[in-house]
């Protein structure tokens, strides 16, 4: 007997995304999460973006090659690697601001002890 409430397994469907970028910005998410030991588990465990599925990673892997032979999919996902290296980007200077806070804040406390 199954538990009809366990997480079936399924294959990619690309039509669950508006747009092709969407789809991307998702297939980018689940081999980044696949290929880091930790979100493998998290996955496992319950991942709140995967709402309870579980897609094969070889429909993944798939879809992605298919992306990356067509010309438009070369396109969208050299944006969507800029738009990611961007926000890291962002945010490292972000973390690197607040660390620099947070030294003068220490810094301050020291002059004043």
């Amino acid at each position: 007997m199954s538990n009809s409430d366990a997480p079936q397994w399924k294959a990619w469907d690309s039509s669950r995304y508006e747009t092709i970028k969407d789809e991307i910005i998702e297939l980018r998410y689940y081999k980044k999460r696949e290929a880091d030991s930790v979100g493998r588990r998290i996955a496992r465990g319950g991942d709140p973006r995967a709402t309870g599925e579980r897609i094969t990673m070889s429909s993944v892997d798939r879809r992605y090659e298919e992306l990356e032979r067509s010309e438009l999919g070369k396109k969208l996902i050299a944006e969507v690697i800029a738009e990611e290296e961007a926000i890291e980007a962002s945010n490292e200077k972000l973390l690197r601001g607040s660390c620099s806070i947070m030294e003068a804040g220490d810094s301050n406390k020291e002059k004043s002890a």
